[in-house]
Protein backbone atom coordinates (compact mmCIF):
# COMPACT_ATOMS: atom_id res chain seq x y z
CA UNK A 1 0.00 0.00 0.00
CA UNK A 2 1.10 4.37 0.02
CA UNK A 3 2.27 5.52 2.55
CA UNK A 4 -0.09 8.47 3.40
CA UNK A 5 1.34 12.05 3.23
CA UNK A 6 0.50 12.84 6.66
CA UNK A 7 0.51 16.81 6.33
CA UNK A 8 -2.36 16.16 4.10
CA UNK A 9 -4.86 13.90 5.89
CA UNK A 10 -8.47 14.90 6.31
CA UNK A 11 -7.65 15.41 10.57
CA UNK A 12 -6.77 18.93 12.80
CA UNK A 13 -3.33 19.53 12.92
CA UNK A 14 -2.70 18.27 16.52
CA UNK A 15 -3.50 14.62 15.36
CA UNK A 16 -1.63 14.72 12.02
CA UNK A 17 1.47 15.89 14.54
CA UNK A 18 0.57 13.05 16.58
CA UNK A 19 0.69 10.48 13.92
CA UNK A 20 4.42 12.05 12.92
CA UNK A 21 5.28 11.54 17.15
CA UNK A 22 3.94 7.42 16.49
CA UNK A 23 7.14 6.58 14.49
CA UNK A 24 6.78 2.97 14.89
CA UNK A 25 3.91 2.73 12.60
CA UNK A 26 3.55 3.34 9.07
CA UNK A 27 0.26 4.39 7.72
CA UNK A 28 -1.37 3.88 4.93
CA UNK A 29 -4.88 4.27 5.05
CA UNK A 30 -7.33 6.69 6.49
CA UNK A 31 -11.00 5.11 7.34
CA UNK A 32 -14.00 6.42 6.42
CA UNK A 33 -15.63 4.45 9.53
CA UNK A 34 -14.27 6.92 11.66
CA UNK A 35 -17.47 8.38 12.05
CA UNK A 36 -16.65 9.61 15.79
CA UNK A 37 -13.22 10.55 15.43
CA UNK A 38 -10.59 10.13 12.99
CA UNK A 39 -9.42 6.13 12.21
CA UNK A 40 -5.77 5.42 10.71
CA UNK A 41 -4.54 2.05 9.31
CA UNK A 42 -1.29 1.22 9.17
CA UNK A 43 1.99 -1.28 9.75
CA UNK A 44 3.78 -1.40 13.10
CA UNK A 45 7.34 -2.06 12.33
CA UNK A 46 8.49 -3.58 15.25
CA UNK A 47 5.48 -5.42 16.00
CA UNK A 48 5.71 -6.48 11.96
CA UNK A 49 1.39 -6.22 11.73
CA UNK A 50 -0.98 -4.00 11.23
CA UNK A 51 -2.64 -1.93 13.79
CA UNK A 52 -5.49 0.37 13.80
CA UNK A 53 -5.33 3.75 15.36
CA UNK A 54 -8.59 5.85 16.53
CA UNK A 55 -8.47 9.45 17.53
CA UNK A 56 -11.58 10.78 19.50
CA UNK A 57 -12.57 13.69 21.21
CA UNK A 58 -12.80 12.95 24.78
CA UNK A 59 -14.11 16.72 26.04
CA UNK A 60 -11.78 17.08 28.63
CA UNK A 61 -13.34 16.01 31.64
CA UNK A 62 -11.27 13.76 33.60
CA UNK A 63 -13.42 12.62 36.29
CA UNK A 64 -15.92 10.28 33.49
CA UNK A 65 -12.54 9.62 31.31
CA UNK A 66 -11.30 6.29 30.87
CA UNK A 67 -7.97 6.47 31.80
CA UNK A 68 -5.41 5.02 28.89
CA UNK A 69 -4.10 2.46 31.37
CA UNK A 70 -6.98 1.05 32.85
CA UNK A 71 -7.87 0.48 28.51
CA UNK A 72 -4.54 -1.20 28.37
CA UNK A 73 -5.03 -3.00 31.72
CA UNK A 74 -8.26 -5.37 30.59
CA UNK A 75 -7.84 -8.36 29.68
CA UNK A 76 -10.61 -10.16 27.90
CA UNK A 77 -10.68 -12.17 24.80
CA UNK A 78 -13.90 -10.37 23.78
CA UNK A 79 -12.56 -6.87 24.33
CA UNK A 80 -10.00 -5.69 21.84
CA UNK A 81 -6.77 -5.27 23.22
CA UNK A 82 -5.11 -1.61 23.62
CA UNK A 83 -1.36 -1.47 22.96
CA UNK A 84 -1.22 2.08 23.21
CA UNK A 85 -3.13 5.06 24.53
CA UNK A 86 -3.01 8.53 25.63
CA UNK A 87 -4.80 11.98 25.96
CA UNK A 88 -2.78 14.51 23.58
CA UNK A 89 -4.64 17.63 24.76
CA UNK A 90 -7.87 19.01 26.10
CA UNK A 91 -9.86 17.87 23.14
CA UNK A 92 -8.34 14.64 21.52
CA UNK A 93 -6.95 11.54 22.76
CA UNK A 94 -6.71 8.51 20.94
CA UNK A 95 -5.51 4.17 21.34
CA UNK A 96 -3.98 1.83 19.24
CA UNK A 97 -5.30 -1.33 18.59
CA UNK A 98 -4.82 -4.58 16.52
CA UNK A 99 -6.37 -4.57 13.02
CA UNK A 100 -9.30 -6.92 12.45
CA UNK A 101 -9.00 -8.53 8.78
CA UNK A 102 -12.33 -9.91 9.40
CA UNK A 103 -14.28 -6.16 9.66
CA UNK A 104 -16.98 -5.88 11.78
CA UNK A 105 -20.85 -7.45 13.08
CA UNK A 106 -22.12 -4.36 10.84
CA UNK A 107 -20.75 -5.88 7.88
CA UNK A 108 -21.45 -9.48 8.98
CA UNK A 109 -25.80 -8.27 9.25
CA UNK A 110 -25.47 -6.11 5.91
CA UNK A 111 -25.39 -10.11 4.23
CA UNK A 112 -27.95 -11.32 5.68
CA UNK A 113 -29.56 -13.09 9.36
CA UNK A 114 -27.09 -14.87 11.55
CA UNK A 115 -28.08 -18.75 12.26
CA UNK A 116 -29.34 -18.86 15.95
CA UNK A 117 -26.46 -20.55 16.90
CA UNK A 118 -23.88 -17.76 15.82
CA UNK A 119 -26.05 -15.08 16.53
CA UNK A 120 -26.47 -16.29 20.22
CA UNK A 121 -22.33 -17.19 20.31
CA UNK A 122 -21.50 -13.38 18.89
CA UNK A 123 -23.85 -12.27 21.34
CA UNK A 124 -22.44 -14.41 24.38
CA UNK A 125 -19.27 -12.58 23.44
CA UNK A 126 -19.45 -9.68 23.77
CA UNK A 127 -21.35 -9.52 27.21
CA UNK A 128 -18.68 -11.78 28.38
CA UNK A 129 -17.14 -8.87 26.72
CA UNK A 130 -18.67 -6.19 29.07
CA UNK A 131 -18.62 -7.79 32.07
CA UNK A 132 -14.86 -7.04 32.00
CA UNK A 133 -15.09 -3.47 31.16
CA UNK A 134 -18.11 -2.81 33.55
CA UNK A 135 -16.18 -4.57 36.36
CA UNK A 136 -13.83 -1.41 36.19
CA UNK A 137 -17.14 0.35 35.84
CA UNK A 138 -16.61 1.66 32.49
CA UNK A 139 -19.82 1.75 30.07
CA UNK A 140 -19.13 1.68 26.46
CA UNK A 141 -22.00 4.05 25.38
CA UNK A 142 -21.89 3.01 21.66
CA UNK A 143 -22.16 -0.98 21.41
CA UNK A 144 -23.48 -0.44 17.56
CA UNK A 145 -22.72 -3.84 15.79
CA UNK A 146 -19.93 -1.59 13.61
CA UNK A 147 -17.68 -1.03 16.74
CA UNK A 148 -18.27 -4.91 17.65
CA UNK A 149 -15.28 -6.72 15.52
CA UNK A 150 -14.79 -10.11 14.10
CA UNK A 151 -10.93 -12.11 15.71
CA UNK A 152 -8.89 -14.06 13.27
CA UNK A 153 -11.34 -16.86 14.96
CA UNK A 154 -14.35 -14.97 14.46
CA UNK A 155 -15.05 -14.22 17.61
CA UNK A 156 -17.04 -10.35 18.69
CA UNK A 157 -14.29 -8.30 20.23
CA UNK A 158 -15.27 -4.85 21.68
CA UNK A 159 -13.64 -2.19 19.81
CA UNK A 160 -13.91 1.70 19.48
CA UNK A 161 -13.55 2.68 22.90
CA UNK A 162 -14.10 6.57 21.87
CA UNK A 163 -17.32 7.04 23.58
CA UNK A 164 -16.28 5.10 27.01
CA UNK A 165 -16.69 6.52 30.42
CA UNK A 166 -15.95 5.97 33.62
CA UNK A 167 -19.09 5.92 36.70
CA UNK A 168 -18.07 7.50 39.14
CA UNK A 169 -17.36 6.03 42.64
CA UNK A 170 -20.77 8.76 43.57
CA UNK A 171 -22.91 7.54 40.91
CA UNK A 172 -24.21 4.90 38.32
CA UNK A 173 -24.50 6.67 35.32
CA UNK A 174 -22.76 9.17 33.57
CA UNK A 175 -23.89 11.62 30.81
CA UNK A 176 -25.76 9.85 27.56
CA UNK A 177 -23.40 9.51 24.34
CA UNK A 178 -24.54 12.15 21.25
CA UNK A 179 -23.68 9.51 19.03
CA UNK A 180 -25.66 6.77 17.21
CA UNK A 181 -29.12 8.16 18.12
CA UNK A 182 -30.74 4.98 16.70
CA UNK A 183 -29.11 3.02 19.41
CA UNK A 184 -29.73 5.34 22.32
CA UNK A 185 -31.11 4.05 25.34
CA UNK A 186 -34.73 5.39 26.30
CA UNK A 187 -33.28 6.81 29.92
CA UNK A 188 -30.26 8.85 27.34
CA UNK A 189 -33.12 10.42 25.26
CA UNK A 190 -35.51 11.55 28.44
CA UNK A 191 -32.59 12.40 30.71
CA UNK A 192 -29.62 12.48 29.00
CA UNK A 193 -28.22 9.55 31.44
CA UNK A 194 -26.32 6.63 30.62
CA UNK A 195 -25.73 3.50 33.04
CA UNK A 196 -24.62 0.06 32.79
CA UNK A 197 -28.56 -0.93 31.87
CA UNK A 198 -27.52 1.39 28.39
CA UNK A 199 -25.22 -1.11 27.41
CA UNK A 200 -27.28 -4.05 27.78
CA UNK A 201 -30.12 -2.16 26.29
CA UNK A 202 -27.34 -1.40 22.88
CA UNK A 203 -26.84 -5.44 23.28
CA UNK A 204 -30.55 -6.48 23.00
CA UNK A 205 -30.86 -4.80 20.15
CA UNK A 206 -27.68 -6.37 18.46
CA UNK A 207 -29.16 -9.50 18.80
CA UNK A 208 -32.36 -8.18 17.55
CA UNK A 209 -30.34 -7.21 14.08
CA UNK A 210 -27.93 -10.24 14.47
CA UNK A 211 -31.39 -12.62 14.07
CA UNK A 212 -32.48 -10.46 11.58
CA UNK A 213 -34.89 -7.90 13.03
CA UNK A 214 -35.83 -4.87 11.25
CA UNK A 215 -33.68 -1.58 12.21
CA UNK A 216 -33.05 0.25 8.69
CA UNK A 217 -30.03 2.98 8.45
CA UNK A 218 -31.92 4.93 6.12
CA UNK A 219 -33.66 8.00 7.54
CA UNK A 220 -36.73 7.63 4.95
CA UNK A 221 -36.95 4.09 6.08
CA UNK A 222 -38.73 5.10 9.82
CA UNK A 223 -41.16 7.52 7.95
CA UNK A 224 -44.69 6.79 7.64
CA UNK A 225 -46.60 7.98 4.16
CA UNK A 226 -47.80 11.24 6.01
CA UNK A 227 -44.61 12.01 7.54
CA UNK A 228 -42.61 10.95 4.33
CA UNK A 229 -44.90 13.73 2.71
CA UNK A 230 -43.85 16.51 5.18
CA UNK A 231 -39.75 15.54 5.58
CA UNK A 232 -40.03 16.23 1.65
CA UNK A 233 -41.53 19.71 1.63
CA UNK A 234 -38.34 20.90 4.09
CA UNK A 235 -36.44 22.71 2.29
CA UNK A 236 -33.42 23.41 5.54
CA UNK A 237 -31.09 20.35 5.33
CA UNK A 238 -30.57 20.60 9.44
CA UNK A 239 -34.19 21.10 9.37
CA UNK A 240 -35.03 17.61 7.83
CA UNK A 241 -32.69 16.29 10.20
CA UNK A 242 -33.85 17.15 13.35
CA UNK A 243 -37.55 15.81 11.87
CA UNK A 244 -36.21 12.47 11.84
CA UNK A 245 -34.37 12.70 14.80
CA UNK A 246 -37.68 13.68 16.53
CA UNK A 247 -39.72 10.50 14.78
CA UNK A 248 -36.80 8.47 15.89
CA UNK A 249 -36.70 9.44 19.61
CA UNK A 250 -40.35 9.17 20.00
CA UNK A 251 -39.82 5.58 18.86
CA UNK A 252 -36.89 4.98 21.52
CA UNK A 253 -39.24 6.71 24.29
CA UNK A 254 -42.27 4.34 23.50
CA UNK A 255 -40.23 1.32 22.36
CA UNK A 256 -41.11 0.81 19.55
CA UNK A 257 -38.21 1.70 17.62
CA UNK A 258 -37.01 -2.33 17.09
CA UNK A 259 -40.97 -4.55 15.77
CA UNK A 260 -40.15 -8.45 17.19
CA UNK A 261 -42.98 -9.05 14.58
CA UNK A 262 -39.49 -8.48 12.11
CA UNK A 263 -38.23 -11.40 13.44
CA UNK A 264 -37.98 -14.33 11.03
CA UNK A 265 -40.45 -17.26 11.92
CA UNK A 266 -37.58 -19.79 13.00
CA UNK A 267 -36.66 -17.17 15.74
CA UNK A 268 -37.22 -19.21 18.83
CA UNK A 269 -40.37 -17.36 21.28
CA UNK A 270 -37.31 -17.67 24.23
CA UNK A 271 -35.04 -15.35 21.99
CA UNK A 272 -37.79 -12.67 21.32
CA UNK A 273 -38.43 -12.70 25.10
CA UNK A 274 -34.55 -12.18 25.82
CA UNK A 275 -34.40 -9.20 23.29
CA UNK A 276 -38.15 -7.76 24.62
CA UNK A 277 -36.84 -7.50 28.41
CA UNK A 278 -33.10 -6.23 27.12
CA UNK A 279 -34.91 -3.42 25.63
CA UNK A 280 -37.44 -2.41 28.51
CA UNK A 281 -38.07 1.33 28.08
CA UNK A 282 -37.96 0.67 31.98
CA UNK A 283 -34.08 0.55 32.65
CA UNK A 284 -35.16 -1.33 36.48
CA UNK A 285 -36.89 -4.53 34.02
CA UNK A 286 -33.66 -5.09 32.08
CA UNK A 287 -31.00 -7.58 33.40
CA UNK A 288 -29.71 -6.02 36.22
CA UNK A 289 -25.85 -7.34 35.13
CA UNK A 290 -24.09 -8.61 31.72
CA UNK A 291 -23.33 -12.04 33.62
CA UNK A 292 -27.34 -12.23 34.35
CA UNK A 293 -27.97 -11.61 30.44
CA UNK A 294 -25.30 -13.76 29.51
CA UNK A 295 -26.49 -16.83 31.53
CA UNK A 296 -29.82 -16.36 30.07
CA UNK A 297 -28.42 -16.20 26.52
CA UNK A 298 -26.32 -19.27 27.60
CA UNK A 299 -29.06 -21.01 28.86
CA UNK A 300 -31.33 -20.95 25.64
CA UNK A 301 -28.73 -21.17 23.38
CA UNK A 302 -28.43 -24.95 24.71
CA UNK A 303 -31.87 -25.19 23.86
CA UNK A 304 -33.36 -23.29 20.33
CA UNK A 305 -33.12 -25.28 16.94
CA UNK A 306 -30.36 -24.08 15.27
CA UNK A 307 -32.06 -22.62 11.98
CA UNK A 308 -29.39 -20.25 9.21
CA UNK A 309 -30.18 -19.23 6.02
CA UNK A 310 -28.38 -22.14 3.59
CA UNK A 311 -28.40 -20.96 -0.24
CA UNK A 312 -31.52 -18.20 0.61
CA UNK A 313 -34.18 -21.27 2.43
CA UNK A 314 -34.40 -21.89 5.98
CA UNK A 315 -32.22 -25.16 7.15
CA UNK A 316 -32.37 -26.39 10.02
CA UNK A 317 -29.30 -29.08 11.05
CA UNK A 318 -29.89 -32.35 12.88
CA UNK A 319 -30.11 -36.14 12.94
CA UNK A 320 -31.11 -34.89 9.40
CA UNK A 321 -31.16 -31.72 7.58
CA UNK A 322 -34.19 -29.92 6.91
CA UNK A 323 -35.08 -27.15 4.19
CA UNK A 324 -38.18 -25.24 4.15
CA UNK A 325 -38.78 -23.85 0.54
CA UNK A 326 -42.25 -22.13 -1.43
CA UNK A 327 -44.92 -24.47 -1.93
CA UNK A 328 -47.00 -24.24 -5.22
CA UNK A 329 -49.67 -22.50 -3.54
CA UNK A 330 -49.66 -19.15 -2.95
CA UNK A 331 -47.91 -18.23 0.35
CA UNK A 332 -47.27 -21.21 1.31
CA UNK A 333 -43.89 -23.70 2.07
CA UNK A 334 -43.32 -26.86 2.59
CA UNK A 335 -40.73 -29.10 4.28
CA UNK A 336 -37.93 -31.15 2.81
CA UNK A 337 -35.37 -33.27 4.25
CA UNK A 338 -32.23 -34.09 2.82
CA UNK A 339 -31.59 -37.92 1.82
CA UNK A 340 -28.88 -39.92 -0.21
CA UNK A 341 -30.54 -39.11 -3.06
CA UNK A 342 -31.32 -35.27 -2.64
CA UNK A 343 -33.81 -33.45 -1.02
CA UNK A 344 -37.87 -35.39 -0.62
CA UNK A 345 -40.39 -33.92 1.69
CA UNK A 346 -41.65 -34.71 4.61
CA UNK A 347 -44.80 -35.85 4.88
CA UNK A 348 -45.99 -35.56 8.11
CA UNK A 349 -45.28 -32.03 7.42
CA UNK A 350 -48.55 -30.44 5.64
CA UNK A 351 -47.71 -27.55 3.17
CA UNK A 352 -48.86 -23.65 5.24
CA UNK A 353 -47.68 -20.84 6.52
CA UNK A 354 -44.09 -20.35 7.32
CA UNK A 355 -44.15 -20.29 11.02
CA UNK A 356 -46.56 -23.38 11.10
CA UNK A 357 -44.01 -25.18 9.07
CA UNK A 358 -41.34 -23.94 11.16
CA UNK A 359 -42.69 -24.93 13.92
CA UNK A 360 -43.90 -28.81 12.92
CA UNK A 361 -40.46 -29.25 11.56
CA UNK A 362 -39.08 -28.14 15.26
CA UNK A 363 -41.43 -31.24 16.50
CA UNK A 364 -40.46 -33.87 14.47
CA UNK A 365 -37.19 -33.20 13.70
Amino acid sequence: MTQLVLDAVNAPTEIRESLKSLSDIIFDTQSAKGANGYLFFGRHRILNRRVSVKYYYWGGDRAEHAEPRQLAEIDSLHVIRVEHAAVLDSNWAFFVTPFCKNGDLDELIARGPCGIADAVRLTCDVLDGLTHLHSWRLVHRDLKPANLLLSDKLEAQIGDFGSVRRLPESSESVSGSGHSLLYRPPESVLSGTYGIEGDLYQIGLLLYQLLGGFLPYEEIAWLDKHEREYHSAIVDDFERRKFVDDVLKKKITKGTIASLDSLPAWVDGQLSKTIRKAINIDLKRRFSSASEFLNRLRSIGLKVPDWSIVDGSPTLHRRRTYRIIPAVGEGEFIAQKKCALGWRSVKTVPPGKLGDVVNAVNASA
